[in-house]
């Protein structure tokens, strides 16, 4: 081979490498363009749903609100509630108490006895409990009542004693 020919096969791959190079930088410009021109257009719509996105954290801290003024309800409740179960707790222990003195000082109440429990009534005034002048029967039979076991009476006018003397019938 010639100089010439090797001088001109030199010229022709240099301006094919040089036109590649042309070619390529002139395609990572028209990409680069286009990845520019998408980034804008993505940036446009996330303005766009800018709004939103304020809507949702407003919201959000609504919510937030909400439950945080829930949890303080619920906890109040919950404060209430115990001491409602602590108030009940002392009614009856203190129901409970005078009712360990009644039997206490009934002399037919044995104390003492293992199966001895005091019987407290369920309600004030509600028939059953032998509250005062509710006409109720007691809710225990401890002896001393009229109907319990060891008193000789059933609670009855009619029957009860039968040594005692009866009254007429109407």
């Amino acid at each position: 081979m010639s100089t010439t020919a090797i001088i001109i096969l030199v010229v022709v791959i240099v301006a094919v490498l040089v036109i590649a190079g042309v070619v390529a930088a002139l395609a990572s410009r028209k990409k680069k363009a286009a990845r520019h021109q998408q980034a804008g257009e993505m940036r446009q719509q996330a303005a766009a749903h800018t709004p939103n996105v304020e809507r949702s954290q407003a919201e959000a801290r609504r919510a937030e609100a909400d439950a945080e003024i829930a949890r303080q309800d619920a906890a109040q409740a919950e404060r209430r509630a115990e001491q409602a179960r602590l108030g009940k707790q002392t009614e009856e222990a203190r129901v409970e108490d005078q009712v360990r003195e009644a039997d206490r000082l009934d002399p037919d109440v044995d104390q003492r006895q293992d199966s001895y429990t005091p019987q407290t009534p369920t309600s004030p005034g509600a028939p059953g409990t032998g509250a005062p002048g509710t006409g109720g029967a007691p809710t225990h039979d401890a002896p001393g009542t009229p109907g319990a076991p060891g008193t000789g009476t059933t609670g009855h006018p009619d029957q009860g004693d039968p040594h005692a003397p009866r009254r007429p019938q109407p």
